[in-house]
């Protein structure tokens, strides 16, 4: 199914398209309130204590995800054979809904195309082609650098402390409790440099210094990256 494109035209009648958030699977048509309250539960499951939304790659944009959402009728008409019966994967990271993408609600509201890269059973993993803001890429890709870099400088001491404490099972589990939260965080923090410094690296006008800083960054996530790293997808 990869590379698969649908695009967006105007509005249409619905054909029975769903969405999935968690373990929640709604209509494609289904009122804004109780989407955004599927999202807030979903996310809820994601939230990780001193890491912000913006720099968190699995938390959903709701205001992102009402907008893709908003579109879907239309783009799922024009391919009833493949989506009817189906539900879209909303944590997919390609679909760029997350807090940390450089995106906005209005990039959604653009014509836009899904590119469906798996279908598992009834659920559809895609990617969406909306334009990303440079700006806010260029941004987002810093602060996770920054951040990262001071994730380490927690994380070495811990380290240090846990080898210490080897055969002391109470030493070693309250280090554990304070690295564990802190090795979580740099792994998210990884990703979000990689995805922002990735859209900077492959532009049509990126130069070298993109190019290297989207190779840095790909390095420290396939350093960093802990299992179960979500929708991530190189």
């Amino acid at each position: 199914m990869s590379g698969l494109a649908i695009s967006q035209t105007s509005a249409s009648e619905p054909i029975g398209f769903r969405v999935r958030i968690g373990h929640t699977v709604l209509p494609a048509t289904t009122e804004r309130g109780a989407l955004r309250a599927a999202i807030e539960q979903a996310n809820r499951g994601y939230t990780q204590p001193g890491l912000a939304d913006a720099l968190n790659p699995d938390v959903i944009d709701a205001d992102k995800a009402v907008a893709l959402v908003a579109a879907l009728p239309a783009i799922a008409k024009l391919a009833p054979q493949l989506l009817a019966g189906r539900e879209l994967l909303l944590s997919h990271a390609p679909l760029r809904i997350g807090t940390a993408d450089p995106t906005t609600a209005a990039s959604f509201a653009q014509p836009f195309e899904l590119q469906v890269v798996d279908v598992q059973g009834e659920t559809l993993l895609a990617r969406s082609t909306v334009p990303l803001v440079p700006e806010m890429a260029r941004a987002r890709a810093i602060e996770a650098k920054v951040q990262l870099a001071a994730e380490n400088e927690r994380i070495r001491p811990l380290e240090a402390r846990l080898h210490a404490a080897a055969g002391a099972v109470d030493r070693q589990r309250a280090v554990l409790d304070e690295l564990t939260p802190a090795l979580q965080r740099r792994s998210a923090l990884a990703r979000v440099w990689w995805s922002n410094a990735r859209a900077l690296g492959e532009a049509p006008d990126a130069d070298a210094a993109a190019k290297a800083e989207a190779a840095a960054a790909l390095k420290a996530v396939d350093e960093y990256l802990l299992p179960g790293g979500g929708g991530m997808s190189k």
